[in-house]
């Protein structure tokens, strides 16, 4: 059956017409041409740099820490393979926007000391870079590095100062620690008086057992479900909950995250 004629044909919707002067354009592109750290403020950029990066490693150029530790051994392995696929590149973002809604942090990006835990890829290094943190100022530890921004070292034994960070990012890892209390310990350790902390945790309907038949996952620091387990294992050090995210009901079904941003006494 044909349309009919008389009625008006429908128009499919292609969201907001932008409509880019080129001269404006030109401009743009030169602006980023003298300014191109300013690039990792546009998410397709930054993964894309962040991907092209990890492409052009060899094996020469991917440090590992070398502990003797059957868990940490998984671990690095398991996250060799992550890097190897380049998965989850802007999920760190999910984490970080959060910090740029507190004021009290915001007024002072530029001097903030920041440790990211477990970062696996630049990409964590450029999302912060993207939110205002100076590059001097930000620091990575994980057991695996190709970055000279990422230090090798274990977050059960981190090798810092006490009273060192103002932020600390902890994305996705405190479920793969094999002493979940002793990574928290060493977090409050570094960490300054009133810094904040970001925590991302996965939430998947799936029990470990079946995670670890289908995928050989590795977590063995406990799963939660919701954004008040996380702040449990900071326990009185809590000073203030600024941001906290959690699976609604319709999505306990899915894979999704668990969320909790808050400051430290």
């Amino acid at each position: 059956m044909g349309r009919d004629p008389k009625r008006p044909a429908r128009r499919r919707s292609t969201g907001l017409p932008l409509k880019v002067p080129a001269e404006f354009l030109e401009e743009i592109i030169g602006f980023l041409r003298r300014s191109p750290l300013q690039l990792l403020h546009i998410p397709v950029a930054r993964i894309n740099l962040a991907a092209r990066r990890i492409k052009s490693l060899g094996e020469a150029d991917i440090q590992t820490l070398e502990d003797g530790d059957a868990s940490i051994t998984n671990t690095v392995l398991h996250n060799l393979n992550g890097l190897k696929s380049a998965s989850a590149l802007e999920r760190p973002w999910r984490i970080i926007a959060p910090l740029l809604g507190i004021f009290h942090l915001c007024v002072k990006l530029e001097t903030a000391k920041v440790l990211t835990v477990g970062p696996r890829t630049e990409n964590e290094l450029f999302i912060l870079l993207a939110a205002g943190f100076r590059e001097e100022n930000i620091t990575g530890l994980d057991l695996i590095s190709y970055s000279e921004k990422v230090k090798l070292g274990d977050m059960h034994r981190m090798p810092f100062a006490a009273d060192s960070f103002d932020v600390i990012v902890l994305g996705w890892v405190l479920a793969y620690s094999n002493d979940v209390e002793k990574a928290v310990s060493e977090v409050l350790r570094v960490a300054k008086p009133g810094a904040y902390v970001t925590v991302g945790w996965e939430y998947n309907p799936k029990t470990s057992e079946e995670l670890a038949r289908e995928s050989g996952s590795i977590v063995s620091g406990g799963r939660v479900n919701h954004a008040e387990e996380i702040l449990g294992l900071f326990g009185d050090h809590v000073d203030y909950v600024h941001f906290k995210s959690e699976p609604h009901p319709d999505m306990w079904d899915n894979t999704t995250d668990v969320v909790a941003v808050f400051r430290l006494k």
